[in-house]
């Protein structure tokens, strides 16, 4: 799908932005100078939809072609499906104010993935070698009958490219809310001067803060937008591979090269100065790599939802609910192992009960998603059934809670999810939620092909309260 109409208006005002806002960390700039910011830097198609109250939507993808193993269930056509239903549904023009892609994400910076990963150098020199010897080469997952981790002689690459659109929307997202807080303080400061009350101070507009600072409280930048108006604000999409949430410090595993989520959270933190980010992980497994990067750092609140018995064993991170994070970081992850079969209703469930209320308490500056398709009730792995409109109403939740919470920022990551089709209806209804529109699955909603746990996902969500102290 070609960038939008809209794309040179939007994003040639963001890419500065985001520029100005990292090289505050060195105190060269501040994203509140105003005259950056206007109302008319946007453009005039998109700014007047901010303006209106309309949702943005900024998107990248790569399909990864390169990166590929015959018969293997993490193939291209993952992405290619979700960008053939994506046409389908945001051709419209009616959306062309609302949409803006990112055509070829940059690779992320490789002194930024070493910070992460111990392994970086050793898994380029492991995909040269796959390159030189035109075979694939598996680096992880041998022997496992759902498929090995590999790598080809573009994978190295093809993993850099999926880091780097994660960091370069988080970039984005945050030159966005930048734009959002310079026009509210500016209507704010119009309003007092028709109300003859032009000699009192306008609210301030803060920038970004220069440092992480104290993870036990909120920082500037949520305390600054926490009064977004939920109709507004600016989301994005990574729709990239290979996926990354199993990727630990120590290793590539699960199909996952580079942590992409992991990555983004820390581009956030040391770039932008958001010290506190929210991952939340409702791929159909065990997010383990994502929770051992950050399993005892109290800065980064990580949520995981999984079918109960779809985790690494150990050494891998744990997944159970009593399972809630290790040293200054205990408190900082809560798991939530669905039993088998948990559909629509629970997952609702676990998102009022448990979610919400834990993302209230710990107030983040950003919410980060990694999105995995294969809960849904069509995926070959078949062991939870959420619909593709479950998706919808996820992510109208989580635009709803980044709305409130800090400022609208909220990106979503591509992880799993097997069948093609099934992860294509699934994005797709997170775009449409993600703009402000109702679902397309609506009433023609299957049933499900077994009855939900309700009695066990209602007991699960109480234990789980209990546990974080969300009474």
């Amino acid at each position: 799908m070609p960038p939008s109409a809209a794309e040179g208006s939007l994003l040639s005002s963001l890419r500065p932005l985001a520029s100005r806002a990292a090289q505050q960390v060195a105190g060269k700039a501040s994203c509140a100078a105003p005259a950056a910011m206007s109302g008319a830097a946007l453009g005039a198609g998109a700014s007047a939809s901010a303006a209106a109250g309309l949702p943005q939507l900024i998107f990248t993808s790569s399909a990864a072609h390169g990166h590929m193993l015959p018969g293997h269930v993490e193939q291209p056509a993952r992405v290619d499906m979700v960008m053939e239903r994506l046409g389908a549904i945001t051709g419209s023009s009616a959306f062309q104010a609302q949409l803006h892609q990112l055509a070829t994400p940059p690779p992320a910076p490789l002194e930024a993935v070493k910070a992460v990963h111990s392994y970086v150098d050793e898994l380029r020199r492991t995909a040269e070698r796959a390159g030189q010897e035109g075979q694939p080469a598996a680096v992880a997952d041998i022997g496992d009958p759902d498929g090995v981790t590999y790598v080809t002689g573009s994978s190295f690459d093809d993993a850099l490219r999926a880091a780097g659109a994660a960091c370069t929307l988080v970039d984005a997202v945050v030159a966005a809310s930048c734009v959002q807080q310079a026009q509210q303080a500016q209507q704010a400061q119009q309003q007092q001067q028709k109300a003859g009350s032009a000699s009192a101070p306008a609210p301030p507009t803060p920038g970004l803060p220069s440092s992480l600072g104290a993870a036990s409280s909120p920082s500037s930048a949520a305390a600054a937008s926490a009064s977004t108006p939920l109709g507004a604000g600016t989301a994005a999409f990574s729709i990239c591979r290979p996926p990354g949430h199993h990727a630990t410090a120590d290793t590539p595993l699960g199909y996952c090269l580079f942590n992409n989520v992991a990555l983004s959270a820390r581009h956030a933190q040391r770039v932008h100065g958001l010290a506190k980010v929210l991952i939340l992980d409702f791929d159909l497994h065990h997010g383990n790599g994502t929770a051992d990067i950050f399993a005892s750092d109290p800065s980064v609140l990580f949520i995981d939802t999984h079918e109960a018995s779809s985790v690494y064993p150990p050494p891998f991170a744990p997944a159970g609910a009593e399972d809630v994070g290790e040293g200054l970081g205990r408190g900082a992850t809560i798991n939530v192992p669905l039993p088998r079969y948990a559909g629509d209703a629970s997952m609702m469930h676990v998102f009022d009960g448990v979610v919400a209320p834990a993302a209230e308490r710990f107030r983040p500056d950003i919410i980060l998603v990694s999105a995995g398709f294969d809960a849904h009730w069509r995926d070959p792995f078949q062991q939870l059934q959420l619909r593709s409109s479950t998706y919808h109403r996820l992510a109208c939740r989580l635009r709803e809670l980044a709305g409130r919470l800090c400022g609208g920022r909220l990106l979503f990551l591509l992880e799993g999810g097997y069948h093609t089709e099934a992860v294509a209806e699934s994005v797709g209804e997170v775009f449409l939620a993600l703009l402000g529109q109702p679902s397309e699955e609506g009433q023609r909603e299957a049933a499900l092909p077994h009855p939900e746990p309700l009695q066990e996902v209602e007991a699960l969500v109480a234990r789980l309260r209990s546990i974080h102290g969300l009474q």
